[in-house]
């Protein structure tokens, strides 16, 4: 538990906090805020979750809050904290949770800070994987795009320039989407585009060896 708080951070929640705190211009002070909604504080409409969760605000140095405030420290730093969110987190664990929120139409998988009772294990990194593993799974997306992508323009483009450059086009087009989207996608999503992607990659390639032969 953090001396300066009574309350104990997880190690994942530890490392948001630090990112949210390192992204505040200079000048301003943080915040903790106890609250039922989030969005994007820049474009409110591009995504939103509804929950009771906690976030990192801020007000100028100059500025007196008008939310009733507690002056802590968190990591070295002095931080404030809203007196409701102290009250919901005393004795209670901040951690990170892996919720669903809107992003525009679609739903996407969204971190999030909540209180959690200090006997629980934070669930964060156990009910999500990351994104890194997401990652491997899905690229039998992408990987079957380039390799059909590939063969159509063998069968199709005659010059072995034009070939080199749009398959370099392909790959990229199709790797930059995919990073885009793997971390965005619910994650029923990554697993079932990224099986059926390794299984027609893996057609293609038995066809491509039948075809032309080793």
């Amino acid at each position: 538990m953090n001396p300066s708080v009574p309350f104990s951070i997880t190690p994942d929640a530890a490392d948001f906090l630090r990112g949210r705190l390192n992204e505040l211009p200079a000048g301003a002070k943080p915040v903790l805020l106890l609250t039922s909604m989030q969005c994007d504080p820049l474009v409110p409409t591009a995504w939103f979750y509804k929950g009771q969760s906690f976030a990192v605000g801020y007000f100028d140095s100059a500025e007196k809050s008008d939310i009733p405030c507690v002056d802590s420290k968190l990591f070295g730093q002095p931080v404030s904290i809203a007196v409701d969110a102290l009250e919901k987190l005393s004795g209670q664990t901040l951690s990170l949770r892996r919720v669903k929120s809107s992003y525009g139409i679609f739903p996407s998988a969204r971190n999030v800070l909540v209180a959690t009772p200090a006997s629980e294990m934070p669930q964060s990194r156990q009910e999500e994987p990351s994104l890194k593993k997401r990652w491997w799974i899905f690229l039998g997306l992408p990987a079957s795009v380039i390799g059909g992508s590939i063969l159509i323009l063998n069968h199709f483009v005659h010059s072995d320039e034009a070939i080199a450059c749009g398959s370099v086009v392909v790959v990229m087009l199709a790797f930059g989407i995919s990073l885009y989207l793997c971390g965005r996608m619910p994650r029923r999503f990554v697993f079932v585009g990224g099986a059926l992607g390794w299984t027609l990659t893996a057609v293609l390639a038995l066809w491509f060896v039948k075809v032309h032969g080793p």
